[in-house]
C-alpha cells in the first residue's frame, strides 16, 4: 500500500479542492488527479465525488477514512520517534480554533515553539467549536482551541485562559447608561444574531436559558455586527476578546447573569509525539502563567 497516495486523498479532502491540494502536496492539479484515479483504480470504487464547489469523500471512502488517517498519524509517529532517536524534532501541528481572536495569542505561542523546535511544521485554522472537536475526533487537526464543553469525555483538557460574553448597545441606546444588560432584553430590543445557524456562544447562551431574541438582522461576520450596532439598528453579543480596543458609537455592558467561561485546548488521550510536545511547551510558557 502507498502511503503517499493515501496522503494526497487525504490533503484534497481537507483543502476542498484538487487545486488547494496539488499545493499542498507539491504535485500539480493533474497530478493530483492521477494519483487518486490510481486509488480509485487499486480499490475498484469511487473516492471522490466532484463538483463546482469542489470534492467530497464518496461512501464508500467515508468507510476507509477513520484507518486511513490512523495509518497516516502511526507513520508519523514513526517517522518522529526513528528523528528524535537521530536527535531531531521534526513532524506537523494543526491547531484549530474557535475565536479568531485567539490568533495573536496562539501566533505567540507558535513563534516560541518553532524557535525550540524549528524542524516542526504548524497550521492554524479556524472553525466552529463543534466542527472543530469532530476534527480533532477524526484526526484531522490534533488540538482543538475552544471553550470547555458539558460532558466533553472524549478528550483531555487544558485550561489556557477564562473570557466573557458581553452586550454591544449603540451608545444612544436606552441602556447605554446601565451597568449590566440582562440577557432577557435581547427579546425586548432588536437583535443582530451572529452566525445564526452554526454553534456560536452567543447562541448557545441564549438556546441554554430558553431565550427567543427579537432577531432583526442576522450576519456572519462579528466586525458587520458591530457596524450594525455602531449604526444604532439593534443589539448583539460578543466574546469580550474580539471587540475592538477602539469602539467608538458602541457601549459594552457585561450580562446578567454574567456568562463567563473558560477556554483551553482539547486534545486526544493519546496524542501525537508533535503535539504532547507542543503541550509541554505551553506548560513552560512564561507568557501564560
Amino acid at each position: 500500500m502507498d502511503i503517499e497516495k493515501w496522503k494526497v486523498l487525504i490533503s484534497a479532502l481537507d483543502c476542498g479542492t484538487l487545486a488547494a491540494a496539488a499545493e499542498c502536496t507539491n504535485y500539480t492539479t493533474s497530478g493530483v488527479s492521477r494519483i487518486i484515479a490510481g486509488l480509485e483504480a487499486d480499490t475498484g470504487f469511487r473516492l471522490l465525488t466532484r463538483g463546482r464547489k469542489g470534492v467530497k469523500p464518496t461512501k464508500e471512502c467515508l468507510i476507509l477514512l477513520n484507518e486511513v488517517r490512523e495509518l497516516i498519524a502511526s507513520e508519523e509517529a514513526l517517522e518522529q520517534k526513528i528523528a528524535r532517536i537521530k536527535g531531531l524534532d521534526t513532524g506537523t501541528l494543526t491547531i484549530g480554533t474557535a475565536y479568531s481572536s485567539s490568533y495573536s495569542l496562539l501566533s505567540g505561542i507558535v513563534a516560541r515553539f518553532v524557535k525550540e523546535y524549528p524542524s516542526i511544521k504548524v497550521s492554524i485554522v479556524w472553525g466552529y467549536a463543534s466542527q472543530l472537536r469532530e476534527e480533532l475526533d477524526t484526526k484531522v487537526i490534533d488540538i482543538a482551541m475552544t471553550r470547555k464543553a458539558d460532558g466533553e469525555e472524549k478528550f483531555l483538557w487544558l485550561p489556557i485562559y477564562r473570557t466573557r460574553l458581553v452586550a454591544l448597545v449603540p451608545k444612544s441606546h436606552s441602556s447605554a447608561d446601565k451597568k449590566e444588560f440582562p440577557i432577557e432584553n435581547f427579546v425586548k430590543y432588536p437583535y443582530i444574531e451572529i452566525n445564526p445557524t452554526y454553534e456560536s456562544d452567543s447562541n448557545k447562551l441564549l438556546r441554554d436559558a430558553g431565550i427567543r431574541p427579537n432577531t432583526r438582522y442576522t450576519t456572519s461576520d462579528s466586525i458587520a455586527a458591530l457596524a450594525l450596532v455602531k449604526a444604532g439598528l439593534g443589539t448583539t453579543m460578543l466574546i469580550e476578546t474580539q471587540v475592538p480596543a477602539e469602539h467608538p458609537g458602541i457601549r459594552i455592558l457585561p450580562l446578567t447573569p454574567e456568562q463567563d467561561f473558560e477556554i483551553g485546548l482539547y486534545y486526544l488521550k493519546r496524542p501525537s509525539l508533535t503535539t504532547s510536545r507542543f503541550l509541554s511547551f505551553i506548560g513552560r510558557d512564561e507568557s501564560l502563567k
